[in-house]
């Protein structure tokens, strides 16, 4: 399993006995587009910050609302706010969905009276399966509202023929398997090469 915590450098996950394997350490890369919205929020306002993993729906496994002490108005400051206060999850298992979203209000408190000024999401990756140090990348989008519909991707539309992926709204896709002298992912991830 995949234990959380926030490190200076980046937005990070380290992982505690995975299998019997040891420790792993899993860094989690948030970028965030911030074209679609108007991502301001002053100080005094509040993020909820939601992490989504193991399956267990949007903001349902982790998070928690943080209150803003510094005005945020790019995704710069954003991303280095998420780096100094995101809360620690423990319990991230190998092979399944993981996503965030962060909600922003220009309140304090997360109102859920009040209209939130955005919210920056993305579809989910899937965690490495843990047999060695890993690294995965969100790219979120700046939104003016957050949306519950999610539109899952297929093998065919990533390009993967062979392993599992996640299909970005909390599932697992089974890509199927290659068959020799073929490998899958000898060259790239998911797809039936030749080593």
């Amino acid at each position: 399993m995949w234990s959380t915590f926030t490190r200076a450098a980046s937005v990070a996950f380290v992982a505690l006995a995975v299998a019997g394997c040891g420790p792993r350490a899993l860094d989690v890369t948030i970028t965030v587009d911030a074209t679609g919205c108007m991502l301001s929020i002053p100080a005094g306002g509040s993020l909820l910050y939601q992490v989504e993993a193991n399956g267990s729906g949007a903001g349902a496994f982790c998070g928690g609302c943080l209150a803003v002490d510094t005005a945020i108005a790019t995704s710069d400051q954003l991303v280095a706010f998420l780096r100094a206060h995101a809360p620690s999850c423990a319990g991230v298992h190998p092979d399944t969905p993981f996503g965030v979203r962060v909600t922003g209000w220009g309140a304090g408190g997360c109102p859920p009276t009040v209209a939130a000024s955005f919210c920056a999401d993305g579809p989910t990756v899937l965690v490495p399966d843990g047999t060695s140090n890993g690294s995965v990348a969100l790219n979120l989008t700046c939104k003016p509202q957050c949306s519950s519909v999610c539109v899952p991707t297929t093998c065919v539309a990533q390009g993967k023929d062979c392993g599992s992926i996640s299909d970005g709204c909390n599932m697992v896709l089974n890509c199927g398997t290659c068959h020799p002298p073929k490998v899958c992912g000898a060259l790239t991830p998911n797809v039936c090469d030749k080593p």
